[in-house]
């Protein structure tokens, strides 16, 4: 119940910084944007606080390659806007014999050196704030000092109990500092202070060291596109539903937007093929994982992800994932939506164009775009049923009927300029068992021609 409005508060404000016709309310636009923030960030200290009080259970953990000085110095970044005009300098000081990769959980760690640097910030007037980053035997540790007003030595023993604040001017929950133990401790690690007052404090997490040797997954950190993406979103909240249109737009992807089960399942019916589909779990006539049930049996091929405003922790996670590839939780900025769903959809890394543009532009010009679109009728009617017969074929491991759909729709997908759908059909000639299956690709290709 809050969750919802506040993606109302924040989205709007994202969209209307975008509006050059608003610069002048360009610093009125970013107050509503930390305002709603900080609201978001309290909440999720009580919901993650609630689940550490009821057992820890549903605080998950992951076990990933990471590279530490990425991390760091990308969590330090984020806190940047925060110091501006006030005589604070930041610093990263990350030892020479910390590896270039290790094990651990990314998002955990980050989020307890995001409330450690907030602490900082909040407890500095002047002076530094260091990140720092060493090993120490078998233990990798991130410490964070400040030169702030430091802690009474009769408050330091209790600043990790719940809803104990240091200093009641200074604002905050009194359960980031809780949080953060309790998540070094589910890492097999501990946080640590020692503080003098007026002078400062440093506040150290110490983690098992563990060297990684699989490769760290490589992000991009760039604008995501979803050109020709046709995305269906089932969501009741008229307010969520125009800002979450409107945010998807902007990327390039087509959204068609309806409010209950039942015009979703008409829409289904009577449209397009979509690529995937974006589903509320609160839905006025039957809830979302309930007619996500139904979508899996009547469109099998259909990506289904969940978008909803609940506590998504990993029971939620564990029951739901033969239904959604993914959960999208509300709030979501812009740019973290569509990174999701980049992800969720498998899109190529570097975002590039399914369609071979110039090939096509050279078909139009010599045979006219009549033909073209003639084409296009009859890709649908002939060979997007051959994906039924790859999944009938894989579930009953019949490789040979797989290479014979897959030969056919490369040829066909090459005629019509669909380049990376054709790659996957060439891969899946060659692993008909193994490879990934061309169908979303097929779906997207299909949409932007």
């Amino acid at each position: 119940e809050i969750r919802t409005p506040l993606y109302g508060i924040l989205g709007t404000a994202q969209l209307l910084a975008d509006n050059p016709a608003l610069n002048a309310q360009r610093d009125d636009l970013r107050a509503i944007t930390d305002s709603g923030e900080s609201l978001l960030t309290i909440l999720n200290d009580i919901l993650d606080y609630s689940a550490i009080e009821a057992g820890g259970k549903n605080v998950s953990v992951s076990d990933e390659p990471i590279e530490p000085r990425p991390l760091l110095e990308s969590t330090l970044q984020l806190m940047s806007g925060r110091v501006k005009g006030r005589p604070i300098h930041l610093a990263t000081a990350i030892a020479d014999d910390v590896p270039t990769a290790l094990m651990g959980d990314p998002r955990r760690i980050r989020q307890v050196i995001t409330n450690l640097l907030s602490n900082a910030l909040r407890f500095t007037d002047e002076g530094h704030i260091i990140l720092r980053s060493r090993t120490d035997g078998e233990q990798w540790l991130v410490e964070v000092e400040d030169s702030g007003c430091g802690i009474d030595p009769t408050k330091l023993a209790e600043i990790f109990q719940p809803f104990v604040q240091v200093s009641g001017k200074r604002g905050g929950t009194g359960l980031g500092l809780t949080i953060s133990s309790r998540l070094a401790q589910a890492m097999g690690g501990e946080l640590s202070a020692t503080s003098t007052p007026e002078v400062g404090s440093c506040f150290c997490l110490r983690l098992p060291l563990r060297v990684a040797t699989a490769p760290v997954p490589k992000t991009v950190n760039q604008a995501v596109h979803l050109d020709g993406l046709r995305l269906l979103l089932i969501e009741d909240n008229p307010l969520t539903q125009r800002i979450t249109v409107e945010m998807l737009n902007t990327s390039g992807a087509q959204v068609v937007a309806v409010g209950n089960a039942a015009q979703a399942l008409e829409t289904l019916q009577n449209s397009e093929p979509f690529a995937a589909a974006l589903v509320d779990f609160d839905l006025p006539d039957i809830d979302g994982i309930t007619l996500a049930r139904q979508l899996v049996q009547q469109y099998p091929s259909l990506v289904l992800i969940g978008f909803s405003a609940h506590v998504i922790d990993e029971t939620l996670r564990q029951r739901t994932s033969s239904l959604f590839r993914g959960i999208i939780p509300k709030p979501v900025p812009r740019e973290v939506l569509g990174q999701l769903l980049a992800h969720y959809l498998q899109l190529p890394a570097n975002n590039e164009q399914p369609l071979d543009v110039s090939q096509l532009n050279e078909d139009a010009q010599l045979m006219g775009t009549e033909k073209i679109h003639e084409w296009l009728i009859l890709f649908k009617q002939h060979a997007l049923p051959l994906l039924d017969e790859i999944d009938i074929a894989r579930a009953s491991q019949n490789s040979e009927k797989i290479k014979r759909a897959a030969h056919q729709l490369k040829s066909s997908c090459s005629s019509l300029g669909m380049r990376s759908a054709s790659q996957l059909c060439a891969q899946l000639e060659q692993q008909p068992l193994s490879a990934p299956l061309p169908h979303e690709e097929i779906t997207r290709s299909v949409a932007a021609l």
